[in-house]
């Protein structure tokens, strides 16, 4: 597992294809419900501080272990291309990561540590794309079903 602080923005982190053009996406108003806004290369996930450093924990695992202190889990599938390099990024501030090209679940969890907020991002390796799942809800979220699978682009970011 790899330990990183990042300073959160606009109260989101995002993975996505280091080489993909207009990287962040989009949020609407059922994004914003839900916790994330997905699009293939790139999921955006609603963090529980709008601004300031975090740590972030990243692993890349053979089986998901949920943390019993999270206060929000959300799962997405995310495909590595051929490039392999994800970036780990909140407007301001971005991490490089190396990963084997396939299909993945991304787990997003978080949760607080005293007064500090905390992240921990877990890549599972998958045969099949698998649907979006909030494994827990906290009160800042309203989930409305089915989920939306599809962003767009921010602009002028």
């Amino acid at each position: 597992m790899a330990k990183h602080k990042i300073d959160i923005s606009y109260s989101q982190i995002c993975i996505f294809h280091s080489n993909m053009e207009n990287p962040f996406n989009d949020w609407t108003v059922q994004h914003i419900k839900q916790g994330f806004s997905w699009r293939a290369g790139s999921v955006s996930f609603k963090t529980l501080l709008d601004y300031g450093k975090v740590d972030v924990n990243i692993s890349i695992v053979n089986r998901i272990q949920i943390d019993p202190l999270s206060t929000r889990i959300i799962s997405v599938p995310l495909t590595v291309n051929e490039d392999n390099t994800l970036e780990i990024a909140s407007i301001t501030d971005s991490i490089t990561l190396k990963i084997k090209p396939g299909l993945y679940i991304v787990v997003y969890e978080t949760g607080y540590k005293d007064k500090d907020i905390w992240i921990k991002l877990s890549f599972q390796p998958t045969k099949e794309i698998l649907p979006p799942e909030i494994v827990k809800v906290d009160e800042e979220l309203e989930p409305e079903y089915p989920l939306i699978m599809e962003a767009k682009p921010a602009a002028n970011i």
